[in-house]
């Protein structure tokens, strides 16, 4: 059991809605899951940006955007998005995003169970911090393999009036978990100072790399 701690003019007119303003160019603004394409980094925490950002069309989600990284500890996934017209509220600690944490951590353990992976060995929340407030949390499922430990992480908080998810699956060893996890802080950390500004146009606030203990979530099965 998981615990706390642990993404037209013609749709405008029928709608009789205003239609979509337009740039001197002609073409249409960015939208803000757009605009924050362009301020990925290139690189952080040992993984690169793997190519372009793409469109998210899952059912469901407001103006999505995927860009995928990979590197020495394996492989990453952010997601920027709205599920609601209203905007999220900054932060982990919001309705919106403690629902996607669980909703993506489920999803995440059915997924690995469903291409054959092994049981979790180890069940764990991450809180990162920027002075005294939460600014990102996330929740890990950690594996042990032949050739070592594979840990999937799922990280979800409001930014800019949107959601931020980060899922990472990576392979390490026991003696280096506390290096993967402040590697994860540091990505986080470049993704969310490029994902633009709040709705009233002050930056987001960026996590800093302390973090809370990794603590154990009790194995329900």
């Amino acid at each position: 059991m998981l615990r706390r701690g642990a993404g037209l003019l013609l749709a405008a007119a029928l709608l009789g809605c205003a239609p979509l303003a337009h740039t001197p160019d002609g073409t249409a603004p960015a939208t803000a899951g757009e605009a924050a394409v362009t301020r990925l980094p290139a690189e952080a925490g040992g993984f690169r940006l793997a190519g372009p950002a793409q469109p998210d069309r899952t059912p469901g989600v407001r103006e999505g955007m995927i860009a995928r990284y990979e590197g020495r500890w394996g492989f990453a996934t952010t997601y920027l998005f709205t599920r609601e017209a209203a905007a999220v509220e900054e932060g982990p600690d919001s309705r919106q995003a403690r629902q996607e944490l669980v909703t993506a951590a489920a999803a995440s353990l059915i997924a690995a169970t469903q291409n054959g992976a092994p049981r979790p060995a180890r069940e764990a929340a991450v809180t990162f911090q920027q002075g005294n407030a939460p600014a990102l949390r996330c929740l890990l499922f950690e594996r042990s393999l032949q050739s070592g430990l594979m840990t999937d992480f799922v990280c979800v908080t409001g930014v800019g009036g949107r959601l931020f998810k980060l899922r990472v699956t990576a392979r390490h060893t026991a003696e280096n978990r506390e290096e993967l996890v402040v590697a994860v802080g540091q990505l986080s950390t470049a993704l969310i100072a490029g994902a633009g500004s709040r709705p009233d146009g002050s930056p987001p606030r960026v996590p800093g790399l302390r973090y809370t203990a990794l603590d154990t979530v009790p194995d329900a099965g």
